[in-house]
């Protein structure tokens, strides 16, 4: 009788330490669950950095073209004034030429 006794308080306190473990495992769930959930929050602030990044780099490289394309343009109208002003004065020498072939004619 002594021994089925013992067996019952042995069985009892296996049965509180596995509701113990048992609750345990549970807040380790639920911790695991609150982790995740965590995670999940800083997933989708990456993705939010992440298209908030894409904005700025597009903002950046349009810049980036604008500042080229006044660059390019700034320097086409360089060459074309210097075009102008080499054909003007060709045109210049040009005339002085005719004057002087007119001038030799006339005399």
């Amino acid at each position: 009788m002594m021994l089925q006794h013992g067996l019952f308080h042995l069985h009892i306190i296996v049965i509180v330490v596995l509701e113990k473990v048992v609750v345990e495992a549970e807040v380790v769930v639920k911790t695991n669950e609150k982790v995740v959930a965590e995670a999940e929050v800083v997933v989708k602030s990456n993705e939010k950095v992440a298209a908030e990044a894409d904005v700025f780099n597009e903002k950046v490289v349009a810049e980036v073209v604008v500042r080229m394309n006044e660059m390019l343009v700034a320097e086409a109208e360089v060459v074309n004034e210097k075009v102008v002003a080499e054909a003007v004065l060709l045109i210049k020498t040009k005339k002085k030429e005719v004057a002087e072939v007119v001038e030799i004619v006339d005399y």
